[in-house]
């Protein structure tokens, strides 16, 4: 038997709710679980988390609903623990982040994943000032300049280009089948 699955919304508009409760309608959870994506509809959805803390919490409700769409999510996705620890609810995550740490560095012993970030924005960020004043910008003004001119400056967990006191480059990471990878970089 072949069935067509229409949005309630799509049908009834705003009022979808109410008209569907006046007759007595009930929605169904049929679905084809072999399609993923609808064509012409969705091709991912955007879910933003204000803390590394709600991820168990929306994945698995999203994993539950059976929503099988790439997830493009922001930076507080970025938590290789929580995400191993609930891998098996997330088949593509993607997500931008300013903090990638290359495969050289070196982490300390005892840092928990939040400390191990502050712990490389602080060495890196001092590392690029140390950088300026060994060029020669020993005063406050030419130094102030020296930054705010600073472009593709390598560090450890991620590329810096300043742009009105703020770094305009991105990681795009990928997380997928446990695996945590770096798809590129993004300039905005």
């Amino acid at each position: 038997m072949e069935s067509l699955v229409v949005s309630i919304y799509k049908l009834f508009g705003r009022d979808a709710d109410r008209i569907m409760d006046s007759l007595k309608l009930k929605p169904s959870a049929s679905y084809d679980k072999s399609r993923t994506v609808i064509p012409g509809y969705t091709e991912a959805i955007y879910i933003p988390i204000s803390t590394y803390l709600e991820i168990p919490k929306m994945i698995s409700q999203y994993f539950s609903e059976h929503i099988n769409l790439p997830v493009l999510g922001t930076s507080d996705w970025n938590n290789k623990e929580i995400l191993e620890e609930n891998k098996i609810y997330i088949k593509n995550l993607y997500f931008d982040s300013d903090f990638n740490l290359s495969d050289n560095a070196v982490t300390p012993d005892k840092l928990n994943e939040s400390g191990l970030k502050n712990y490389y924005f602080g060495y890196d960020g001092m590392k690029l000032i140390l950088d300026k004043i060994s060029e020669g910008n020993k005063d406050r003004l030419s130094l102030n300049n020296a930054l705010e001119s600073t472009e593709n400056y390598n560090t450890f967990h991620n590329t810096v280009t300043l742009k009105n006191r703020t770094n305009i480059e991105l990681e795009i990471m990928r997380f997928n089948s446990g695996e945590l990878m770096r798809l590129g970089n993004f300039k905005y």
